[in-house]
C-alpha cells in the first residue's frame, strides 16, 4: 500500500495486491488498487483537484462538482485492468449523502470534450462504508463528478473518441512488460531516479 497526498513514485509489490490512496487530511479522494505483473517498474501517478487543470472547468462554473484528474506516467504495470474509486465527495459533516449517487453525472474529459461516462462507473462503497464510484481501467484519465448535467456534453463516442482511445491503447506497456510503449524508455520525474 502506498498512501500519498495527491501522488508520487510508486514501485509496486511484484505479482502482489497495489493500493495507491489520494487524499489530504485524512481524507480520502481516490483509491487505485491493482496486482502488479512480475517484472513490476516504478511509476508516477498524480491525482490533481485543482480546477485550473481542467480544460472545461468553465462549464461547470456555479455547479455542484468535483474534478479528478489523474497523470500516470509512463503505465500502471498491472495484470488486468486496476480498479479506480472516486470517492462520493457529495457527503456532509455527518456522513450523509446531499447527492443521491443515481443523480450523480460523471464526465470524461477528452481532447475532444466532455463525455457523458456515469454508464461506466459503479456506485457502491468500500469496506469502512464510504461511498465511491468505481471503475477498471489501464488508463485513468481526468473525470468530473456533477450533480447537475452540463449541456455541452456528449453521451455518444465519436470517431474522434475512437482515434484518441486508439492512440492511448498504442501507448500502452509493451509486451515485454518493461513498462514503456515499443522503441521507447520510461521517463520518471528527476526525483524518482
Amino acid at each position: 500500500a502506498f498512501a500519498s497526498s495527491m501522488g508520487g513514485v510508486v514501485k509496486p509489490n511484484e505479482n502482489g495486491d497495489n493500493t495507491v490512496t489520494f487524499g489530504n487530511d485524512n481524507v480520502p479522494y481516490a483509491k487505485l488498487s491493482f496486482k502488479a505483473d512480475s517484472d513490476a517498474e516504478k511509476f508516477y501517478v498524480e491525482l490533481s483537484t485543482d480546477w485550473d487543470d481542467c480544460a472545461y472547468g468553465a462549464d461547470f462554473y456555479d455547479l455542484d462538482a468535483y474534478l479528478y484528474a489523474f497523470t500516470v506516467n509512463p503505465s500502471i504495470p498491472a495484470t488486468s485492468a486496476p480498479i479506480l474509486l472516486l470517492y462520493n465527495r457529495f457527503v456532509d459533516e455527518d456522513g450523509e449523502l446531499t447527492v443521491k449517487p443515481g443523480d450523480v453525472t460523471i464526465y470524461q474529459v477528452k481532447k475532444t470534450g466532455l463525455t457523458d461516462v456515469t454508464s461506466s462507473f459503479t456506485a457502491t462503497e468500500t469496506g469502512d462504508g464510504d461511498p465511491v464510484f468505481a471503475i477498471r481501467t489501464r488508463a485513468p484519465g481526468t473525470y468530473v463528478i456533477s450533480a447537475q448535467k452540463v449541456e455541452n456534453a456528449s453521451g455518444r463516442v465519436t470517431d474522434a473518441d475512437r482515434a484518441e482511445e486508439k492512440r492511448d491503447a498504442a501507448s500502452k506497456p509493451a509486451s515485454d512488460g518493461s513498462g514503456a510503449a515499443p522503441g521507447t524508455k520510461a521517463v520518471l520525474p528527476s526525483f524518482a531516479k
